[in-house]
């Protein structure tokens, strides 16, 4: 088996998106079908997802993620385009127990590139 099925049921929980690119947007537009609160965490967000904050269909915060912002979420996605490796900089060391994160780029950082513009997140 290659893929993991996963259902959770996310209706009225918060979902926290780190990364502001297109990868982000991609996740957005699929939980956008369901009744979730959607947070997207990056310093800079793309077009689409400035849209979607003006018409108060998701929030945006700009601040570091956080441990604490990871376990109050349903689960979190890491939209940002980069590797694994390179996103775990940029992510919470300790989340905590029952906090369930999903990267959303696997493979090398150069390949992840290749498809599409890496989102900038905090330095």
């Amino acid at each position: 088996m290659q893929t993991f099925p996963m259902f959770l049921q996310v209706g009225g929980r918060t979902v926290l998106i780190l990364g502001g690119g297109e990868q982000a947007a991609q996740k957005c537009r699929l939980l956008l079908k369901t009744s979730a609160r959607i947070t997207v965490q990056a310093p800079e967000i793309e077009e689409e997802l400035q849209g979607l904050v003006a018409q108060g269909r998701i929030a945006h915060d700009p601040a570091p993620p956080t441990a604490a912002a990871c376990g109050r979420a349903a689960i979190t996605f890491i939209g940002t385009g980069w590797s694994s490796t390179a996103t775990a900089t940029a992510c919470p060391r300790s989340p905590p127990p029952g906090a369930p994160i999903r990267s959303c780029c696997s493979g090398t950082a150069a390949r992840c590139a290749s498809r599409r513009r890496p989102a900038r997140l905090w330095p």
